[in-house]
Formats: C-alpha cells, structure tokens, sequence
C-alpha cells in the first residue's frame, strides 16, 4: 500500500510538471532605460561669481513616457580647442525623468585664467555645449 501511494504521488510530481503554465498579461511599457536621440533636450547657463564660474544645466524629457538615466553627466572644459579639464557630476545611480520633467544640476570652476572657454556636458543621449569668456 505504501509503495502504491509513493508511486501515485511521483506520478502526480512529474504529471504537474507537463501542465502549460498561465502568461501573465503583458503591461503596456510605461517606462524606457534606451533613451532616443532628442529624448533629452538640454540648456545651460553662465554664472559668475568672483574667482567662480558656476555653469547651471538642466536637461528636460521631451517623450511622452517615462525615461530613466543612468549614470551622471560628464563635462569638458575647453580653451583654446583643448580640453583642460573633464569629469562628471555624479548622481544616484540612476533617475527616472516623467514626461516634461527637468533634471538640474550644476558644474563649478574656480580661478579660470582669462580666455574664451567652451563647457560641453553630456548626459546619455542629451548634450549641451556653452561658451563663456573670462576677462
């Protein structure tokens, strides 16, 4: 009797494994990590103060969904068609911009020497590119 409810019971394990399981309901995509060129539409502007140079930047999601930026923006400094100094604004690792939403951030250098100077910063897809002059 034991050995007949044992092998009822492997039949029944292996017999529940054949069974097609049930597809979820595929959920309209509300929410893209692959952000299209334009996606990020980019502004910048020039503030000084003193012996600082602060450049405020924000980038907005222009798409009608929901996006998500990893990673932070990266900037060079340029003088005189050479780049002086880059790096990047570091952010959570990632964030998520609603449609119409603006991210805003800011990048600060001190002590420039005078000279006409470019700040290009990138940040996934999106790019921004301001001249300033340091008198």
């Amino acid at each position: 009797m034991k050995k007949l409810v044992a092998i009822i019971g492997i039949a029944l394990i292996i017999l529940s494994g054949c069974s097609k399981p049930e597809k979820a309901p595929v959920a309209e995509k509300m929410e893209s990590d692959t952000i299209q060129e334009g996606v990020l539409q980019g502004t910048a502007s020039v503030e000084k103060d003193g012996a600082k140079t602060t450049i405020e930047y924000s980038f907005e999601n222009t798409s009608s969904i929901k996006v998500t930026i990893f990673g932070g923006a990266t900037y060079q400094l340029v003088r005189d068609q050479k780049v002086i100094e880059e790096g990047s604004v570091p952010v959570a690792d990632y964030i998520s911009l609603n449609p119409g939403e603006k991210y805003k951030d800011r990048v600060t250098f001190s002590d420039l020497e005078p000279g006409s100077y470019r700040v290009d910063i990138n940040w996934n897809k999106g790019k921004i590119a301001t001249e300033f002059v340091v008198p």
